[in-house]
């Protein structure tokens, strides 16, 4: 959880970082797998 003194630039990362790990069901087998999909737009 964010606190006051987390810099911008962190916070925004937290939030990227969770929901990256809701995209691939905090499964990092799965990274992988979805990185493919992106690539193959």
């Amino acid at each position: 959880m964010p606190t006051e003194k987390d810099s911008p630039e962190v916070i925004r990362f937290s939030l990227l970082f969770n929901k990256l790990r809701d995209w691939i069901d905090d499964n990092p087998k799965g990274l992988s797998e979805l990185a493919a999909k992106a690539g193959s737009n």
